[in-house]
């Protein structure tokens, strides 16, 4: 992140070029990632952490801009074994 930031903006091959390990972190490791326009979309990344809502389960999603979705995920998350 430190080598983008002094990447020229134009320069978007560099910055897809650094941006590629970091990507790969991200998924790997992030909770969740919101992959629509809609943050009700998202890839939930298990491996981690259990206890996240379902479709069939949950009256919420696992939402990064709503402030109650996103407290009731966390409140029901738990370290995976």
């Amino acid at each position: 992140m430190a080598k983008m930031a002094t990447v020229d903006p134009a320069d978007t091959g560099r910055l897809k070029q650094l941006a590629g390990p970091a990507l790969k972190i991200l998924a790997r490791r992030a909770p969740f990632l919101p992959i629509g326009g809609a943050a009700s979309f998202v890839d939930i990344n298990s491996s981690h952490f259990t206890g996240w809502p379902t479709p069939e389960t949950a009256k919420y999603a696992p939402h990064t801009s709503a402030g109650p979705d996103t407290t009731l995920t966390l409140q029901h998350l738990r370290p995976a074994s």
